[in-house]
């Protein structure tokens, strides 16, 4: 009986969650995010009428990330306009970790926004950080996922 409840917790967790339609990420060299390191990705929606979101992923160490990482997005549409969008990557709230970690690792991902709804077509999403500092340090790891939210 707990095998049932549990298998079914996870299908219910799962489809309350959007299909991913775009989902790359990789390593940062020295895990030192340099400031000139802009990251690039390029993405395409085929599908209309329904709903999209996009997340940046990030792995750092723990401990290393106490206050919210200025970011920057600048995504440019298919009809060729670019829009930037400025957030914080939040890694705290009221004091709790959101990120989920194991060990001295962990994982965050959060949503950026967007100042239009996604249509159809290709986009490309410029992602880089806004620190008074040259780097942010202890970042193993960043990208984006793009997914289609169930309605």
């Amino acid at each position: 009986m707990k095998k049932i409840l549990f298998v079914f917790a996870m299908l219910l967790l799962i489809s309350c969650n959007g299909k991913t339609v775009y989902s790359e990420s990789g390593d940062v060299p020295e895990n030192r995010w340099q400031k000139a390191d802009i990251k690039t990705y390029e993405f395409e929606i085929d599908q209309a009428a329904t709903q999209y979101e996009i997340e940046v992923l990030m792995s750092y160490v723990y401990g290393s990330q106490v206050r919210p990482l200025p970011l920057i997005a600048e995504i440019t549409y298919p009809d060729g306009q670019m829009r930037s969008s400025e957030f914080s990557l939040e890694f705290k709230n009221a004091g709790e970790d959101l990120g989920d970690c194991s060990g001295d690792f962990c994982d965050i991902a959060q949503k950026i926004p967007t100042q239009e709804t996604l249509v159809p077509g290709k986009y490309k999403l410029r992602l880089m950080h806004n620190s008074n500092e040259p780097f942010v340090a202890n970042v193993l790891n960043l990208g984006i996922r793009v997914s289609q939210l169930n309605d």
